[in-house]
């Protein structure tokens, strides 16, 4: 589709429209039945030109299912929504539930689902607010390490701040602030965590 601020900003992609309807598009493309699919796979195709579609029977995945407005869907999946919940976190290794399902998962071959499933995503810890790229690297971090839990900050949303050290740091670069405390976490935490795990190391290939 044709849009003005698509050329005012030089996207690459085309800009994706999600509308709800009672009827499917004709030629879309869309997950056969009983499939699993990334929702994501979807957004690419559509970014790309194509008409992509999903329905109460083809939605992919759970979370799919879920973010697309079709239902609570974490009902459904391996060990409901407690082993869900696990999986975004720390993963079900330590669950005796967890383990069984893992374990036949890489049984029945899926042996990169049952890794994500017992080892888990680790998601929630990271802020990305709208501020100067000097409040987020400060007052933004220092708020956070008052926190019981406090999270990381992503910055240079700030475009004048972004126009400022563009020649230095180049145009594709994100700051990402931690308290001291964080910090430490993190630098002990390397072993056994996700930058270790294949996912992350097949986005550095």
């Amino acid at each position: 589709m044709d849009s003005r601020i698509a050329a005012a900003i030089h996207l690459e992609l085309e800009p994706v429209a999600l509308i709800w309807a009672d009827e499917k598009p004709e030629g879309a493309m869309e997950f056969a039945l009983g499939k699993w699919g990334c929702v994501m796979f979807l957004l690419a195709a559509a970014a790309k030109g194509k008409t992509a579609v999903a329905s109460r029977e083809t939605f992919g995945c759970w979370g799919g299912g879920v973010g697309l407005g079709f239902g609570d869907h974490y009902q459904n999946f391996p060990g409901g929504e407690e082993c869900f919940c696990r999986f975004l976190s720390s993963g079900n290794a330590g669950s005796e539930p967890g383990q069984t399902i893992g374990q036949q998962m890489a049984a029945s071959g899926a042996t990169a689902m049952a890794d994500e499933f017992l080892q888990g995503e680790h998601n929630e810890n990271v802020a990305i607010p709208f501020a100067a790229g000097c409040q987020a690297i400060g007052i933004c971090t220092y708020r956070e390490s008052e926190k019981e839990n406090p999270r990381a900050v992503v910055g240079l949303v700030d475009l004048s701040a972004r126009k400022n050290v563009r020649r230095q740091l180049g145009k594709d670069v994100m700051s990402f602030s931690v308290t001291a405390e964080m910090f430490q976490r993190m630098k002990g935490n390397v072993d056994g965590s996700f930058l270790e795990r294949e996912t992350w190391k097949s986005l550095l290939k």
